[in-house]
C-alpha cells in the first residue's frame, strides 16, 4: 500500500497528462457521434467538465488519503523501528555481558565467572576507572602527538639557522674580515646585525646600485624570516610548556593508575576471598531460587499490567477522539438543521402562495359558473323568443294559406327567408349544442373544480402533517446519514489500516524470527558458557581444601556482606515503595478509565434515546417500511458479510498477536533466565546468616501479599475488558442499526422527492386548469358577441322581407325533417354567410390576440429572458430588474420576493437544473446590488418548463408576494 501511494505522489504528472489524454479523447469520440451540432458539442464538452471535474476531486481527496496514510505509515514505523533499536541495544548489551564472561573464563588462572561478578557500586567504580584509564591513554596519545609535533618544529628550526648562516656565507665570501661558518654548524656565526652593517659599509664603499637594491630586498627577506624564526620559538615555547604540563599530569595519572591497580588487586583479593562463600550458599540459593520464580512471575506481571495499561490509555485516546468527531457531527447537524428549517420555511411560502392561487382559482370557478348561470337565463330568454316567433309564423300560415295566388311571385323572397330561417336556426342549434356540451364541461370542470379542492385541502393538510413528520425524519436521517457515512468510512480506513497491520505484521513476523535466531544463537553460547562453568565448578572442588583455610577470613567478609545486605535490604524496601506508587497510579488510571466508561455509557445512552425517537418516527411510516423490508434485508445480508470478514481479519490478528506474544515471552523468558542467574549470584553472595533469613522471608510474605494485590487488579482489568468487549459489542449492533436506519432514510428521501414531485404536478395541473379556464372565457365571449351580429342581421332581413314570405319556412328542426325538402340542395352559400363566418372569425382571432398580448405582457412584467445555454443578462433584463427593485423599495408594504429559473430543453435533467440555478442567482446578486434585502428573497430551481416549448422557457420569474396575505393563509 506505501508502494502504491509512492507511486501515486511521484507519478502525479503523468497520471494527469493522461486525464488530459483520456478527456480530448473523449471529446473527439463525442463530436464523432455526436455529430457537429452547437448543442450536442457544449453538451458533451459540459459532461466532459462534470467527469473533470469528479476527477479532480477524487484526485485531490485520494492525495489527501495518501497523505494520511503515509503520515500513518512513518507513524507506526518510526515507533516500530524505536522498539526494535531498543530490542538490539538490549541484546547488545547481553552479548557484551557474554563476551565478557566467555573471556574471563578463557583465562586459565581465574575462578569461575560467578566470582567475577561485582555489587553495583563496585561495578560502577570499575567502570570508572577503566573510563578514566581510556581517557588517560589518548591524553597520552595526544601528548606524543603533540611532541612529534614540537620535534619537527625544531627540526624546523635548525634548518632556518643552518640556512641563515649559509647565506651570510655567501654575501661575505669576497671580505676577509668576516670568519667563515664550518658546515656542522657547531661554531656559533656572528651576529646578522655586524654582518649586515660591514656590508652597507662595503656597499658603500663601492657605490653599486644594483648590489644596494639587492641588499634592501635580501633585509626584507631575512625580517620576514626573522620573525617566522620569533613565531616558531614562541610556538616551542608553548610546545614545551604543554609537554611539561602533560608530563606533570602523565605523572598523576600514572599515580592514579597504580592507585586503581592497587584497588584492583584488592577487589579481585576479595572477589577470591567471595568465591569461598559461594559454596557455602548453594544449599540455600537452591532454597532461594523458589522464591524468585515468585519475582519473576510478579515481574512478568507488572509488563502485563504495564501493556494493558497502555492498551487502555490508547482506547481512551480513541475514545476522547470518536467524542470529540461525535461534537463536530453534532455540530454540522445543528447547523444542517438550520440550513433544513430555512428551506422548510421557504418551502411553506411556497405552499402558501399555492394556497392562494387556489383560493384566486376557486374564486375563478364561482364566477365562471355565475356566467354559465347567466348564460342558462340568456337561452331561456331565446327560446321564449322562438316561441313567439313561432307563433307569429303559424299566424302568417293562416293568412298565407287565404292568400296563395298573391305569393306566386314572391316565391324567390320566401326562398331566401327560408334560406335564413334555416341558417338561423342551424345556428341556434349549433348554439343550443355549444351550450350544452359548454354546460357539461362547466358541471364536470365544477365538479373537478371541487374535487380538486377538496383534494388540495386533504392534500395540504396531509402535506403539513409529512412536512411536520419530514422535518423531524430529515433531521435524523441527515443525522443518521452522515454518521453512516463516517462509519463507512472509518470502516474502509480500518480495512486499509488492517491491509497495511498485516504488512507489518508479517515484516515485523520476519524481524521476530530473526531475532529469534539471534537469541537462541545467544541461548547456545549461554549453554556453552554454563559447561564452561561447570568444568570450572569442578575445578573449584578441588580449591575447596585451600578454601578451610580462610575461613577465619570469611568472618571480615561476612560484616561487609551483611552492610550490603542492609544496603540491599534498603534498595528492596525503595523498590516496595515504588511498586506501590505504581499500583496507585494503576488504581487512578483504572478509576480515570471507569470514569471515561460511564461517559461513554452516558452517552451510548443518549444514542439510544435518540434511536428510540427515531424509531417512535419510523413507526409512523409502518406501511412504507413494509416496502423496505426487502432492501433492508439484503443490506442485513451485506453487513453479515462484512461482519464476517471483519471477524476474519481479527482472527487474523488475533493470531499474528499470539505469534508476537509467543515471541515476546521467548524473549522475556531468556531475559529472566539471565535475570535469574544474576540475582541468584546477588543473593549467594548477600545472604549469610539465619537473622537475614527472617528479613528475607518477611520480604517474601510481603511480595506475597503484592501478588495478591496485582493478582486482585487482574481480575479487576479483566472485568473491565469484558465491560469493554461488551461495549464494543453494543457499539457494532448501533453501527448496524445505523446502517439500516440510513436505508430507511434513503428510502424517505425518495418518497419526500416524489411528494415534492407531486406538488409539482399538482402546480402543472393547477396551471392547465386556469388555461382551460381562459379558453372557456373567451368560448362564452366569442358566442355573445356573433349572436348579436346575427340578431342585427336577422331583424334586417325581417324588415325587409314580407310576412307572406315566412309562410312556408318550418318551423323546427323536425317540421324540416318531415318535410321532404332539402334547403341544402336548395339554397347555395351567400354573401350574409360569408361576411357572418368572417366576422366570427375575426373576432375570434381579436379575443385570442387580447389573451396572448395579456399573457405576454404579464410574462414581460415579472420575467426576465435568456439566450440559449446561457446565464447573462442582457441591459433591458437589468434595467428591469432595477425597476423592480425600485417599486421594491418605495413600497410601504411588506412583501417577500420569489425568484423562479427555468430552461428550455437545452441539454439533460441536471444540466437544465444547474442552468437554471444559474439564472436565477444571477437575477437574486442584481436585486441584491439594488438594495432587497436577502432575507425577503427566496429562490426556486424548476428546471425545464414544459408547459412552454420556445423562447419564453428561457427565463426567471419574480413574483411579489404580500406578506398579511401569507400571514392569513397561516
Amino acid at each position: 500500500m506505501h508502494d502504491f501511494s509512492m507511486f501515486l505522489l511521484m507519478n502525479w504528472l503523468p497520471l494527469g497528462m493522461a486525464m488530459i489524454a483520456f478527456l480530448s479523447v473523449g471529446f473527439l469520440l463525442a463530436k464523432f457521434v455526436q455529430g457537429r451540432s452547437p448543442k450536442r458539442l457544449f453538451r458533451a464538452l459540459e459532461e466532459n467538465f462534470n467527469l473533470v471535474s469528479k476527477w479532480s476531486a477524487l484526485g485531490t481527496s485520494q492525495h489527501d488519503l495518501l497523505k494520511k496514510l503515509h503520515m500513518r505509515w512513518q507513524a507506526d514505523r518510526d515507533e516500530w523501528e524505536a522498539r526494535i533499536f531498543e530490542g538490539e541495544t538490549e541484546l547488545a548489551a547481553r552479548q557484551l555481558r557474554i563476551n565478557k564472561l566467555t573471556a574471563e573464563l578463557e583465562n586459565p588462572g581465574e575462578s569461575a565467572p560467578a566470582t567475577v561478578i561485582l555489587d553495583r557500586p563496585g561495578e560502577r567504580k570499575v567502570k570508572w576507572l577503566e573510563a578514566r584509564l581510556r581517557n588517560k591513554e589518548r591524553e597520552i596519545a595526544n601528548h606524543e602527538v603533540v611532541a612529534a609535533q614540537a620535534s619537527n618544529i625544531h627540526q624546523q628550526l635548525r634548518a632556518l639557522l643552518n640556512w641563515k648562516n649559509q647565506e651570510a656565507i655567501v654575501l661575505h665570501s669576497g671580505g676577509g674580515s668576516l670568519r667563515k661558518i664550518s658546515s656542522d654548524g657547531n661554531e656559533p656565526p656572528e651576529p646578522l646585525e655586524t654582518v649586515l652593517a660591514s656590508s652597507e659599509w662595503r656597499d658603500q664603499e663601492r657605490g653599486g646600485k644594483i648590489k644596494r637594491a639587492g641588499l634592501e630586498a635580501i633585509r626584507t627577506e631575512l625580517r620576514a624570516k626573522d620573525e617566522e624564526t620569533n613565531q616558531l620559538t614562541r610556538q616551542l615555547e608553548e610546545a614545551n610548556e604543554g609537554l611539561e604540563h602533560s608530563a606533570a599530569s602523565l605523572e598523576a595519572q600514572k599515580t592514579a593508575v597504580r592507585e586503581s591497580e592497587k584497588k584492583l588487586e584488592k577487589n579481585e583479593s576479595e572477589i577470591i576471598s567471595k568465591a569461598a562463600t559461594i559454596d557455602f550458599l548453594q544449599s540455600e540459593v537452591a532454597r532461594l531460587k523458589e522464591s524468585t520464580e515468585g519475582l519473576d512471575s510478579l515481574q512478568g506481571s507488572k509488563a502485563e499490567l504495564k501493556v494493558e495499561l497502555n492498551d487502555a490509555h490508547h482506547e481512551l485516546h480513541v475514545s476522547r477522539q470518536e467524542l470529540v468527531s461525535l461534537r463536530s457531527q453534532f455540530d454540522g447537524t445543528q447547523r444542517d438543521l438550520s440550513i433544513a428549517v430555512g428551506q422548510m420555511e421557504e418551502l411553506e411560502a411556497i405552499i402558501e402562495d399555492r394556497n392562494a392561487e387556489v383560493d384566486d382559482l376557486s374564486s375563478e370557478v364561482r364566477q365562471q359558473r355565475n356566467g354559465i348561470q347567466k348564460l342558462k337565463g340568456q337561452l331561456a330568454e331565446k327560446e321564449g323568443e322562438l316561441d313567439a316567433a313561432s307563433g307569429e309564423i303559424k299566424t302568417l300560415s293562416e293568412l298565407a294559406s287565404k292568400k296563395d295566388s298573391s305569393l306566386i311571385s314572391k316565391v324567390r323572397r320566401i326562398n331566401n327567408l327560408e334560406r335564413s330561417l334555416r341558417e338561423r336556426y342551424e345556428e341556434i342549434n349549433s348554439v343550443r349544442m355549444g351550450y350544452d356540451e359548454e354546460l357539461k364541461t362547466a358541471r364536470y370542470h365544477a365538479a373537478r373544480a371541487g374535487q380538486l379542492a377538496a383534494e388540495l385541502d386533504r392534500r395540504a393538510s396531509a402535506f403539513d402533517q409529512i412536512s411536520v413528520r419530514a422535518v423531524i425524519s430529515e433531521e435524523e436521517l441527515e443525522k443518521a446519514d452522515h454518521r453512516a457515512k463516517e462509519l463507512s468510512a472509518k470502516l474502509s480506513k480500518s480495512k486499509e489500516s488492517i491491509v497495511q497491520l498485516e504488512d507489518d505484521n508479517e515484516r515485523l513476523s520476519k524481524e521476530k524470527r530473526e531475532q529469534i535466531q539471534s537469541i537462541e544463537d545467544s541461548e547456545a553460547l549461554i549453554g556453552k558458557l554454563e559447561e564452561d562453568a561447570r568444568r570450572k565448578e569442578k575445578q573449584n572442588e578441588g580449591l575447596k581444601i585451600d578454601l578451610d583455610q580462610s575461613r577465619k577470613e570469611i568472618d571480615s567478609q561476612r560484616q561487609r556482606s551483611e552492610e550490603k545486605f542492609s544496603g540491599l535490604a534498603e534498595e528492596n524496601g525503595k523498590e516496595v515503595t515504588r511498586l506501590e506508587k505504581d499500583i496507585s497510579d494503576l488504581t487512578l488510571r483504572v478509576r480515570k478509565l471507569t470514569v471515561g466508561l460511564e461517559a461513554a455509557e452516558g452517552h451510548c445512552e443518549s444514542l439510544e434515546n435518540t434511536s428510540a425517537e427515531l424509531k417512535e418516527t419510523l413507526k409512523t411510516n409502518d406501511g412504507k417500511i413494509l416496502i423496505l423490508t426487502s432492501n433492508l434485508e439484503d443490506k442485513k445480508t451485506e453487513i453479515e458479510n462484512l461482519k464476517s470478514s471483519l471477524a476474519n481479519l481479527e482472527n487474523e490478528l488475533c493470531a499474528s498477536e499470539a505469534g508476537l506474544k509467543k515471541s515476546r515471552e521467548k524473549a522475556e523468558s531468556t531475559q529472566r533466565e539471565l535475570e535469574v542467574r544474576l540475582e541468584a549470584t546477588i543473593a549467594e553472595s548477600a545472604i549469610v546468616t539465619g537473622a537475614k533469613e527472617e528479613k528475607v522471608r518477611r520480604q517474601f510474605a510481603e511480595i506475597e501479599a503484592l501478588k495478591n494485590k496485582l493478582l486482585n487488579q487482574k481480575n479487576d482489568l479483566e472485568n473491565y475488558e469484558k465491560i469493554r468487549k461488551q461495549g464494543l459489542e453494543e457499539v457494532e449492533k448501533f453501527r448496524i442499526s445505523l446502517a439500516e436506519r440510513g436505508d430507511a432514510i434513503h428510502e424517505l428521501r425518495s418518497e419526500i422527492s416524489n411528494i415534492l414531485l407531486q406538488r409539482s404536478s399538482r402546480d402543472y395541473e393547477i396551471s392547465h386548469l386556469k388555461e382551460k379556464l381562459r379558453e372557456v372565457e373567451a368560448r362564452h365571449s366569442a358566442p355573445d358577441k356573433t349572436a348579436g351580429r346575427q340578431s342585427v342581421k336577422t331583424s334586417s332581413g325581417e324588415g325587409i322581407q314580407g310576412p307572406e314570405q315566412r309562410i312556408q319556412a318550418p318551423t323546427s328542426t323536425e317540421d324540416r325533417k318531415l318535410g321532404n325538402v332539402s334547403l341544402e340542395e336548395n339554397d347555395p352559400p351567400t354573401e350574409a354567410k360569408t361576411n357572418r363566418e368572417a366576422f366570427v372569425q375575426e373576432v375570434s382571432e381579436a379575443a385570442n390576440n387580447s389573451e396572448v398580448s395579456e399573457e405576454r405582457e404579464a410574462i414581460d412584467r415579472n420575467s426576465v429572458f435568456f439566450d440559449e445555454l446561457s446565464a447573462d443578462l442582457d441591459e433591458k433584463s437589468l434595467a428591469k430588474i432595477d425597476k423592480f427593485a425600485k417599486t421594491l423599495r418605495g413600497s410601504s408594504q411588506l412583501v417577500t420576493v420569489a425568484v423562479i429559473g427555468f430552461a428550455g430543453a437545452e441539454g439533460t435533467v441536471d444540466y437544465n437544473e444547474s442552468l437554471s440555478a444559474r439564472r436565477a442567482d444571477m437575477v437574486r446578486e442584481r436585486l441584491l446590488e439594488r438594495g432587497v434585502p436577502q432575507a425577503l428573497i427566496s429562490v426556486k430551481i424548476s428546471g425545464h418548463d414544459i408547459r412552454s416549448i420556445d423562447w419564453r422557457a428561457r427565463r426567471v420569474d419574480f413574483l411579489q408576494i404580500a406578506q398579511p396575505v401569507a400571514e392569513t393563509l397561516n
